[in-house]
């Protein structure tokens, strides 16, 4: 008798913390997720999809059903290009793209052997905009393979891109780089704020 006793205070611990962290999101985003209802058309349009296990729409009814252990799990919320087309195409006006934001911020810290190549391309790209506006192309890919320990991967395309002007050694610094800069500031004291 204990066993199920204590099974089914595990079900409720489990089920009460994936609550908190759907209402976390759902004050992250400005929105209740109940106002999807599953059309569709968010995954019909997105670029990304095809790569995905779990589609656009199907984890917005994974997080109203409380499925937030198996979407950690997942790798589509670090597919997300962030286009929004997603958000652009959803009749019911649900940021998905905010959504997914959201999730790989919860996420982040969640090391998951199939996306941690992902996660690494995600904050070097941030980190490039950060420091120099724009993206620095040479940089990303270098530090991308030291990151991931594929040393010599593409290395035969370098020279190439580099000898046809495509490819730069060094960073160009965009003119805008402060009102940059203080975006990101804001949004980590947006975070910070909001338990992000």
């Amino acid at each position: 008798m204990p066993y199920f006793t204590g099974l089914k205070a595990y079900k409720m611990n489990k089920i009460e913390n994936e609550s908190i962290v759907v209402k976390q999101i759902e004050k992250a985003v400005g929105f209740k997720l109940s106002k999807c209802y599953t059309c569709g058309k968010c995954s019909a349009g997105c670029p990304a999809a095809s790569f995905m296990t779990l589609k656009p729409h199907q984890i917005i009814r994974y997080l109203q059903l409380g499925f937030v252990e198996e979407i950690k799990r997942e790798k589509s919320p670090w597919l997300c290009v962030s286009c929004e087309t997603c958000t652009t195409r959803c009749p019911q006006g649900v940021d998905l793209a905010k959504v997914m934001d959201t999730l790989r911020n919860i996420f982040s810290d969640v090391e998951i052997p199939q996306i941690t190549k992902v996660k690494i391309a995600n904050n070097l790209f941030l980190e490039n905009i950060k420091n120099y506006g724009r993206q620095y192309e040479f940089g990303l890919a270098l530090n991308f393979n030291i990151k991931s320990k594929q040393f010599l991967k593409d290395i035969s395309l370098g020279p190439k891109l580099f000898f046809k002007g495509k490819l730069s050694p060094l960073p160009h610094k965009n003119e805008n780089l402060a009102k940059i800069q203080r975006i990101f500031q804001r949004v980590s004291e947006i975070r910070k704020g909001e338990g992000i």
